[in-house]
C-alpha cells in the first residue's frame, strides 16, 4: 500500500510517526517505510498527465500523411 501525505502536514511529521511507533501492535502493522519522491518520479507523472504541447508549446501531428500536398 503506498500513501502519499501532502507537504503542508510535514510539521506535523514528528509527532505521527512517534504515534504510529509506538502503536504498529495496536494496529497490525509489521513494518513501514518512507521515502520522497526522485525527479525521475516527477517527470514520468508529469509525462502521463500533460499534454505535450502544453509543456513545450508545439503540436506534435500523429497523423500518418506522407508529406505536404500527399
Amino acid at each position: 500500500m503506498t500513501i502519499q501525505i501532502p507537504n503542508e502536514y510535514s510539521p506535523k511529521f514528528k509527532s505521527f510517526f512517534t504515534n504510529l511507533d509506538e502503536n504498529l501492535h495496536n494496529l497490525m502493522i509489521k513494518s513501514y517505510g518512507i521515502s520522497i519522491t526522485t525527479l525521475e518520479e516527477v517527470f514520468l507523472k508529469i509525462g502521463h498527465l500533460a499534454d505535450p504541447s502544453s509543456i513545450f508549446g508545439t503540436h506534435i501531428d500523429d497523423s500518418s500523411s506522407d508529406g505536404p500536398g500527399q
